[in-house]
């Protein structure tokens, strides 16, 4: 077998290796996290009775830190949230249908932008649920 074949073969198992293993330490860190992450997203469904999207949606931004985690848990605290909040045509004005994904990323950068969020992956993403949650 050439050199350049037995190179290429060991980038890839290497690859490969790499692949298994981050998708086992991803999976071992959600089992571990997995009865946090529920309460957080019961926390939302309780605090999203009687309120309405915008303040879902504020309440999910001040639980933004600077971690993944913290992304993770302002997402399910959204999405708890949202299910039991009711609809706010003002924070939904302009909210693009799911499927165009270029109008939702736009839309949600501008809101982000309106709270003084620039460039916060954790506002973006927060702006996403809240846009998918809008077109229920």
């Amino acid at each position: 077998m050439p050199t350049w074949a037995k190179i290429i073969l060991t980038v890839m198992a290497i690859l490969i290796a790499l692949f298994i293993g981050a998708g086992f330490v991803g999976y071992h860190w959600m089992m571990k996290n997995k009865d946090h992450f529920i309460a957080i997203r019961k926390e939302g469904v309780t605090f999203g009775g009687g309120k309405d999207f915008a303040q879902c949606a504020d309440a999910a931004l001040s639980r933004l830190g600077g971690g993944m985690a913290s992304q993770i848990e302002a997402r399910l605290f959204l999405e708890g949230c949202l299910s039991t909040a009711t609809k706010s045509e003002t924070v939904c004005e302009g909210a693009p249908p799911k499927s165009e994904i270029m109008r939702t990323a736009q839309w949600a950068v501008e809101n982000c932008r309106r709270r003084g969020k620039v460039n916060e992956q954790g506002c973006t993403q927060v702006f996403q649920t809240l846009s998918e949650a809008c077109q229920r």
